[in-house]
């Protein structure tokens, strides 16, 4: 498998410190509500306009909030955009993934089709009082890196505000580390507040120069997956992982295309289980709702979670699985989605 054009694709990851500067609530998952927060300030701030091209960016060869816009296309398929958010993981999910039992604050309910996974729902949002820290990551991808001062810039110049009645909150910025170079702090907001260093950019090729052979690799599905095969959204957790590694090739695609709109598309891959078998799978669907408030309505972005064991000449699948790692996979990864983390077993 040919994957020279991540070569040209580059990226760089932020750990943003934020802390409570109020009593505030979120949900167990919070990728959606911190995505409306963060993306609300970036497009306010970094827009030409001041916040007044929502749809659509009306200057895309200078405008910086442009990487922020949910892009139409000529497509069915939502619009690829060059970033990734990470929100934190609540240890009792990563226990769930991990095999433990599920115990309060969620709640497993049986499977609604056969074959598709138990359900996993959350059944409390989290309230924090003042002065408690937590720690999100985003990564920036293609032309996005180029921006990335003037990003945490935005965020570090007044608290983020959920205005949600029932949920409100505040939360100031404190530190910016870079994943890339081992957590170099790029900003300290504490007096006297330092400048903002510049983030490592890296390319999407250098884990794959990394890789070891393995035999049996282990895939964890750290937040909801969410993929659409022929039939629709699938949730029986054996397809999904035999459909993973075609999932992940599909994600880099679309991260190149959506880095370069103007260039050749690479060549379409067959990948199916056949040098590769998935040996284990351990999953739950995950039942996320979010209210739009754009929208005005109650979306669902239901997605598996758990972990599943896959043996055999691994090389691709491995290292499209190692890209994925940091693009994460399937739909909705600014909210999130997608995160995945891989263990060699053998």
């Amino acid at each position: 498998m040919d994957l020279d054009f991540l070569k040209s694709v580059q990226y760089c990851r932020l750990a943003l410190v934020f802390r409570t500067i109020a009593p505030s609530t979120l949900p167990l998952f919070s990728g959606s509500a911190l995505r409306g927060m963060i993306c609300e300030r970036l497009i306010s701030r970094l827009c030409m306009r001041r916040g007044g091209c929502r749809e659509s960016c009306a200057d895309p060869q200078l405008c910086l909030a442009r990487h922020f816009f949910s892009e139409p296309t000529a497509t069915s398929e939502p619009s690829t955009k060059l970033w990734v958010l990470e929100p934190p993981i609540p240890s009792e999910l990563e226990e769930i993934v991990h095999g433990e039992k599920v115990r309060f604050p969620y709640a497993c309910f049986p499977p609604k089709r056969r074959g598709e996974a138990p359900i996993l729902s959350s059944l409390v949002a989290i309230s924090m009082e003042s002065g408690v820290s937590f720690q999100l990551r985003l990564a920036l991808m293609g032309p996005a890196c180029d921006s990335a001062l003037q990003v945490i810039e935005a965020l570090a110049a007044a608290p983020l505000v959920r205005s949600k009645a029932k949920a409100p909150g505040s939360f100031l910025l404190e530190h910016v580390y870079d994943i890339e170079s081992g957590g170099k702090i790029l900003l300290d907001q504490e007096p006297p507040a330092s400048s903002i260093l510049p983030a490592t950019v890296r390319t999407l090729d250098l884990p794959l120069r990394q890789i070891l052979r393995a035999k049996t690799i282990r895939v964890w599905w750290l937040t909801p997956l969410r993929l659409r095969l022929d039939d629709g959204y699938c949730y029986n957790p054996w397809q999904v992982a035999e459909h993973f590694p075609a999932a992940c090739w599909a994600r880099c695609v679309r991260a190149y295309q959506a880095c370069f709109p103007d260039g050749d598309r690479p060549p379409f891959v067959v990948l199916k289980p056949g040098a590769w078998s998935v040996r284990a799978v351990h999953a739950y669907r995950y039942e996320l709702k979010r209210e739009s408030v754009r929208q005005g309505r109650e979306m669902s972005f239901d997605g598996l979670v758990g972990h599943f064991d896959i043996s055999g000449d691994l090389d691709e699948v491995h290292r499209l699985a190692r890209v994925a790692e940091i693009i994460h996979v399937g739909q909705k990864t600014t909210f999130g989605l997608g995160k995945i983390r891989v263990d060699v077993l053998e």
